[in-house]
């Protein structure tokens, strides 16, 4: 049974934290619950491994998407100028927005 928790001690090290509270404050945000057992306290590995195994998926998902980054880019106007344009509705919608912001604005005259 001792093969499925991993020792909080052992875990700080791992994440390189010097103060137990913050490895409290680490597991509680990953609902990774403590086992108090005596003055040990323990972390089942089934979940940590599992965490780290979640984490490693969204670190290649990403790498992905860098390297499908030039699949999206697409050559725009005239002169061949080259823009990203994103999957995401609202991504794109804040780009458009930006870039209508950048645009100078002309001056309105008043009328005399």
């Amino acid at each position: 049974m001792k093969e499925e928790w991993e020792d909080i001690q052992d875990l700080m090290q791992f994440l390189g934290y010097s103060d137990e509270r913050s490895v409290k404050k680490w597991c509680k945000k990953r609902n990774i619950p403590i086992l108090i057992a005596g003055l040990n306290k323990y972390v089942s590995k089934h979940l940590l491994t599992q965490y780290i195994d979640n984490q490693l998926v969204i670190f290649v998902k990403g790498n992905e998407a860098i390297e499908n980054l030039p699949k999206k880019i697409e050559s725009v106007s005239k002169n061949r100028d080259k823009r990203y344009i994103p999957e995401n509705e609202i991504i794109n919608k804040y780009l458009l927005k930006y870039e209508s912001d950048a645009k100078s604005k002309t001056s309105r005259q008043r009328p005399t």
